[in-house]
């Protein structure tokens, strides 16, 4: 259940983290964390790495780090009303994304 959509205003340029898969590209702050090789890391960590284990089978995962000029970053909040109960993710493009807060 999503409890809020998240605005955070940024209008300058970030780096940005940008993982590249098969289902599509997912692009997100370096310090964003991720499920990725069955534990939560950032993804400036998970491009270090390059592929992950899905049920016996390999996803590969590249990943590069691009400056954009970035007005608005937007993040959902997953079950932010069950603390506790809930491991707060979603997926983007097969992959795992925390969504708390």
């Amino acid at each position: 259940l999503v409890t809020d959509v998240l605005v955070h205003e940024v209008f300058k340029e970030v780096e940005v983290g940008i993982l590249s898969t098969p289902l599509g590209d997912l692009v997100g702050t370096l310090d964003h964390p991720i499920y990725f090789n069955d534990q939560w890391m950032e993804i400036i960590d998970a491009m270090k790495h390059g592929f992950e284990n899905k049920g016996g089978k390999s996803m590969k995962l590249e990943g590069r780090v691009a400056t954009k000029e970035v007005d608005m970053f937007y993040n959902l909040e997953v079950d932010g009303d069950a603390p506790g109960s809930s491991s707060h993710s979603y997926v983007v493009n097969g992959i795992i994304a925390s969504g708390l807060g």
